[in-house]
């Protein structure tokens, strides 16, 4: 049964009901009994609630009217959070420059490599730390290795360490796609 055939049949209950329990002295040509009779006597295309022939369809009325709330400032809380965000995101790399900066700590790999077999101390030492450097701006790394400090440093009873480890974790992750899924997913 339609939205429509609902309320019309709701109406003509009403309609009979009021007929069988009119006040006495009241007869059927009564204003407020023939105003029920029209009611229901309206036929499925005519003035019911579902028609939008008495105004503008909801739509239609909400897009009248724009809303500009540039001029309102953010709160401190979510300006700390914008500076947040900001501050993670350039301080990893993404995308291409990622993919570039991992290939490259490869090659700095194999070079540190050559130079442990050729015994060139100071060539390891100035490559283990641009290895390092570079696997600062590598957001997946810092996340899986924070974590796994912020596990030790809680099975070795550190809170301040496993707190300061906790917000590095959380930093590196706000940044990763696979941890941002936000926003309406459809299903099958």
């Amino acid at each position: 049964m339609s939205p429509t055939s609902a309320f019309v049949t709701t109406l003509a209950a009403s309609s009979a009901l009021a007929g069988a329990f009119m006040p006495a002295g009241t007869s059927r040509g009564s204003s407020a009994f023939a105003q029920r009779k029209t009611i229901t006597s309206l036929s499925v295309g005519s003035a019911l609630p579902d028609d939008h022939e008495h105004g503008p369809s909801p739509p239609e009325v909400y897009d009248q009217y724009e809303y500009d709330l540039n001029h309102l400032a953010p709160s401190e809380a979510r300006q700390n959070r914008f500076e947040t965000e900001e501050e993670a995101m350039s301080r990893f790399e993404h995308g291409d420059d990622l993919m570039e900066l991992r290939k490259r700590v490869e090659d700095m790999k194999l070079d540190l490599q050559d130079a442990r077999n050729g015994g060139d101390l100071s060539r390891m030492s100035q490559l283990k730390s641009e290895i390092t450097g570079a696997q600062q701006k590598d957001a997946e790394l810092m996340y899986r290795l924070a974590t796994g400090r912020m596990n030790r440093a809680e099975e070795q009873g550190l809170p301040n360490e496993s707190e300061k480890y906790k917000n590095e974790a959380m930093a590196a992750r706000s940044v990763l796609p696979q941890y941002n899924i936000e926003g309406l997913w459809v299903g099958k």
